[in-house]
């Protein structure tokens, strides 16, 4: 039997077990009663006396890397590198360890389902990401910009109505700048039903309600909608009070965004 690497939270493990050909193809059977556990012999690099938080940032920042052990108890993090499959006996069960792939949150980048999360954040807060990665969260803007900057990528939007319709839209390119670009947006490349209601934000400078990025001293949308790439006319919002309505053209009740990378 061998183990294919699959979705892995922060502070629970599940471990995916596959056959040989399942591995081969990404058709998972979900086992969650792996925990305490670490992954042995893919080590990139290890780092003692380090948050979760930072743990994630070095894994992230890092292209090579595709998964960490973490050990609350004495702050060890190891970074390990991407196996296709590798057999059970990798897995080893250790008190303190969780096994987390970062590969899963680089698919996901934002999620608004249920109003839980606070999205009235400051630049810092919005640079940095917040909120639970099982739940409501935005993974941050340094982030965008370090997965972006490393390949060609596309998104999807996935919104669903009071009514739950559901509607989405595609961008056959999405890429963030770096902070000394105050992380600007490109997006084009539109499809689906939604309607392209970001095509107006393409090129803009991502805002927040304590920082204002149009340089012409003009009212300051995100002290209203929150954080979120705005230029004259925008019509879509999806960051803003969850009480006001996700706005993407229309309102709708619950949003995700997706990235996924082309070359």
């Amino acid at each position: 039997m061998l183990v294919c690497l699959g979705q892995l939270l922060l502070l629970l493990v599940d471990i995916v077990i596959a056959s040989e050909d399942q591995c081969k193809f990404g058709i998972f059977r979900l086992n969650p009663d792996k925990i305490d556990t670490k992954l042995d012999g893919y080590n990139i690099r290890t780092f003692e006396k380090i948050s979760p938080r930072v743990c994630f940032d070095k894994c992230i920042r890092r292209p090579k890397c595709h998964s960490y052990n973490y050990n609350r108890h004495i702050l060890r993090c190891e970074l390990n590198f991407r196996p296709e499959c590798v057999f059970v006996d990798d897995f080893y069960n250790e008190v303190g360890f969780v096994y987390v792939e970062v590969d899963h949150y680089r698919g996901v980048i934002q999620r608004r389902i249920d109003g839980s999360e606070n999205f009235r954040r400051t630049w810092v807060e919005y640079e940095n990401g917040f909120g639970d990665l099982q739940n409501e969260f935005w993974l941050g803007n340094k982030y965008l910009h370090v997965l972006t900057s490393s390949g060609s990528y596309k998104v999807r939007v996935e919104l669903v109505n009071t009514n739950g319709n559901m509607y989405y839209a595609k961008y056959s390119t999405f890429a963030i700048d770096d902070a000394a670009s105050r992380y600007k947006l490109t997006m084009y490349g539109y499809s689906g039903n939604a309607g392209s209601w970001m095509g107006h934000n393409n090129g803009k400078y991502f805002w927040t309600f304590d920082r204002d990025n149009d340089g012409e001293g003009n009212n300051n949308c995100a002290a209203s909608n929150n954080g979120w790439w705005y230029g004259w006319s925008s019509n879509s919002f999806l960051n803003d009070d969850f009480s006001n309505g996700l706005k993407w053209g229309n309102y709708f009740q619950t949003s995700q965004m997706m990235i996924q990378r082309t070359t």
